[in-house]
């Protein structure tokens, strides 16, 4: 009986090659390797554990399907996760998940950052602010502050103007700056707390 080898991935085209000739070893292969990464990716647009499971195998089954259109420009992961994060965003406009108030506001120059304060708390805890976001703000947020989307490519990702798209993207930072804040100074009176005790 021959051995299957997974070594022979650590060649990207191999990998791709055989994905493409459908040979389950290694389309797991694949998986494996980056379903962690990908289910963290659907779980910031989709709070639902099971729903970002079920997006995220239904973007491994697109994945498959149309890696003989992958043309090796660009990293192959992120053409993946360009997958990942239209099959989120695909899944929030079918259950009309996104609720997007079309109301403009005023923009200043410098749009409100979250602010130089926000590198003294946790990357972990500013996820959770982000998760806590409402919907169409948290989507807003992550395709233009992390997935780094233009406004012109959200707005017709999402069938909205380039307006409603900025205006989401300065209330969810306004929103994640008072947020921030309100932390600082909880750590800042726990500080003070254990200093008079």
């Amino acid at each position: 009986m021959k051995l299957f080898r997974l070594d022979k991935y650590k060649n990207e085209d191999k990998l791709i090659e055989d994905c493409i000739a459908a040979i389950p070893q290694a389309q797991k292969y694949l998986f494996d390797k980056y379903a962690g990464i990908f289910l963290a990716v659907c779980l910031r647009y989709i709070s639902d554990y099971q729903i970002a499971e079920d997006v995220l195998m239904e973007s491994f089954m697109k994945i498959y399907s149309n890696l003989n259109k992958f043309n090796n420009k660009g990293s192959f992961e992120g053409w993946m996760r360009r997958i990942i994060v239209n099959e989120s965003i695909s899944y929030l406009r079918k259950n009309k998940s996104i609720h997007l108030s079309t109301d403009n506001i005023q923009l200043m120059d410098d749009e409100t950052e979250i602010g130089e304060s926000s590198e003294n708390i946790s990357a972990d805890k500013l996820m959770n602010l982000i998760n806590k976001l409402p919907d169409g703000y948290r989507t807003i947020f992550n395709l233009y502050a992390i997935e780094e989307y233009k406004h012109s490519e959200i707005a017709e990702m999402l069938n909205i103007t380039e307006s409603t798209s900025k205006s989401q993207l300065f209330k969810a930072r306004s929103i994640l700056k008072k947020e921030v804040k309100k932390l600082e100074s909880v750590s800042d009176e726990s500080v003070i707390v254990s200093i008079s005790i």
